[in-house]
């Protein structure tokens, strides 16, 4: 597995190393079917509730930070790390789309990171 995810690492740095990443649109402008737009990360944050005893919510990272985010895991070093998709775009494929890794660290205790790389 460790090896896999090297490859695919390599493969995409090199495949487009020297073009820059293109800007996206969110085409996400309802909310649960209304014309409403989303909530953002600290509206959402203040509708949660039966957090459990000895738990808390915070927002670590949220749009435009990481945008179609479709994995995400935490290393052993507490840094976050998520694929982002964008070469599916409305179900079909964008070859001027590229996706990406982005790695999110620090945080004082899950308060918003302070340091963003794009892998």
């Amino acid at each position: 597995m460790k090896r896999t995810f090297l490859l695919l690492c390599a493969a995409a740095t090199l495949h487009g190393a020297a073009a820059e990443f293109p800007l996206l649109k969110n085409t996400n402008s309802v909310n649960n079917g209304t014309e409403a737009p989303p909530l953002t990360a600290a509206e959402a944050l203040a509708q949660m509730t039966s957090i459990p005893a000895g738990f808390k919510a915070s927002v670590f990272a949220s749009e435009p930070d990481i945008q179609n985010a479709v994995q995400l895991t935490w290393d052993t070093r507490g840094r976050l790390w998520v694929a982002e998709n964008y070469t599916m775009d409305s179900d079909r494929f964008v070859e001027d789309y590229r996706d990406r890794i982005v790695i999110l660290e620090g945080g004082d205790g899950g308060a918003k990171f302070t340091s963003r790389k794009v892998f």
